[in-house]
């Protein structure tokens, strides 16, 4: 009896150390994970809305240079992208200015890779602003030179000494 006794308590405890072992990630007990703060989700969340609205505005541009939308809805719907767009970037713009503020460094890495490239026009607040391109009217920092999509020129105030006077 007593073996049999060992060989049962030895299954039950098996059993229980498979259930906890595919009942651990479920926990937080044994998790060694860092959680997320509420400003890291945030910014996760607004850097995804960018990205959707901005892939979203190439893709309504090209549909409309292939003359699958007329220039009615285009219109329309490329106020409500650009409108989506760039809620998502004056959130990220409000985050990130929030994070040197309170020296939250995890909340710099909004400024990081993420941002740069074709996502470049995220950067906006911080620097003075978003202006549109004049040829294809994506939205761009007002300190951009050159339009991160297009490459157009942008229009750009020229500082002037002091004492001269515009041409």
């Amino acid at each position: 009896m007593t073996s049999s006794a060992t060989v049962w308590m030895a299954a039950l405890m098996l059993v229980a150390s498979v259930a906890l072992f595919v009942a651990a990630p479920l926990t937080e007990v044994f998790s060694a994970r860092r959680r997320e703060t509420d400003e890291e989700a945030r910014g996760a969340r607004l850097q995804h809305e960018r990205g959707l609205a901005t892939a979203a505005l190439r893709e309504l541009d090209f549909d409309h240079e292939m003359g699958k939308i007329d220039d009615d809805d285009y219109h329309a719907l490329r106020t409500r992208l650009e409108t989506r767009a760039l809620a998502a970037m004056s959130g990220l713009s409000e985050l990130s200015d929030l994070s040197t503020v309170a020296g939250l460094s995890e909340l710099s890495a909004l400024d990081g890779p993420a941002l740069s490239g074709a996502d470049a026009p995220a950067r906006t607040a911080a620097a003075g602003g978003i202006k549109p391109c004049p040829r294809c009217a994506t939205p761009a920092a007002a300190d951009y030179l050159f339009c991160p999509r297009c490459g157009a020129t942008l229009e750009r105030p020229v500082d002037l000494p002091a004492g001269s006077s515009a041409p």
